[in-house]
């Protein structure tokens, strides 16, 4: 079972959410970028540059199981998750400024993702990036993560009004399939994510949290429509990504452990950003009152 989801269920899996992340971007959308880059291309290239050194300060400051260190480490190199989008609608900030950084950061993450795989085994204590396939993971992400982003974008400019009708369905949709995914994968190991629940906790907690902080430093002379984005984009991460770089890793059981860790770490990121969400929903809701 768990080969299958390696070989198959999880490519074909990032294809779809990739597919529906593009179907949230509109032509308007770019020429808004062209306007005013700054806030896409300091949220989207801010945390791609800065969260894996954050990671490297949290698994050197907790004692944790090498596999959920190699996780956090894993998910600090994804781009943003879609579904970013949605924690941005409720929270009534800009949810195209969403949708662009996740874009972006898509794009960006060819480079970038290569480029620390080359440098994070130089650190001291990562050794399991070693072995890591820079060139095959470089060609999984342009045919499983920009190829589907531009064919949903294609979509959206050709049948935009269709995409509109179907738009809160499909982020619906990305969130089930990830959760299929984590879950179908638990089922084999669930045993771990019991045994190893505090650690994964603890890093979870840290990482997002320290994430969300960071984007709050990236967004802090943005207008207060704009900052909060900043925060949502850095302290969501593309579980999707996670579990393709993870299955071109690991193998075996520390890939099961892999996906316990990432099942728990979905679950924490759910309650703190539609905490965080609500918090700020209320507030402006509260301003215009």
């Amino acid at each position: 079972m768990l080969q299958l989801l390696i070989d198959y269920a999880i490519p074909a899996n990032l294809l779809i959410l990739m597919f529906i992340a593009g179907t949230q971007i509109t032509v308007e959308d770019f020429r808004a970028l062209r306007r005013s880059p700054s806030p896409v291309f300091v949220g989207a290239l801010g945390q791609l540059a800065l969260l894996p050194l954050i990671a490297l300060a949290i698994i050197n400051a907790i004692e944790v199981n090498s596999t959920i260190a190699l996780g956090i480490l894993i998910l600090s190199l994804c781009p943003g998750g879609g579904i970013s989008n949605t924690y941005a609608f409720l929270a009534r900030c800009n949810v195209l400024l969403a949708a662009m950084i996740a874009s972006i950061g898509t794009v960006a993450s060819l480079a970038t993702i290569p480029l620390w795989l080359r440098v994070l085994p130089l650190m001291p204590g990562v050794h399991e990036l070693q072995s890591a396939p820079a060139s095959t993971i470089l060609g999984q992400l342009l045919a499983y993560m920009v190829l589907p982003l531009g064919l949903g974008i294609l979509a959206r400019y050709r049948a935009a009004s269709f995409i509109e009708r179907v738009a809160l369905s499909l982020r619906r949709v990305s969130t089930v399939l990830i959760g299929i995914i984590l879950v179908t994968a638990l089922t084999t190991v669930g045993p771990m994510l019991a045994d190893f629940a505090t650690e994964i906790a603890t890093a979870a907690v840290l990482f997002i949290l320290s994430a969300m902080l960071l984007g709050s430093m990236l967004g802090f002379r943005m207008n207060r429509r704009d900052a909060p984005v900043l925060v949502i984009e850095s302290g969501v991460r593309n579980v999707g990504v996670a579990l393709l770089l993870g299955s071109a890793i690991l193998t075996g059981q520390d890939f099961a452990l892999f996906a316990s860790f990432l099942t728990g770490y979905f679950v924490v990121e759910i309650i703190i950003m539609l905490t965080y969400a609500r918090v700020l929903a209320s507030r402006r809701i509260g301003d215009f009152a």
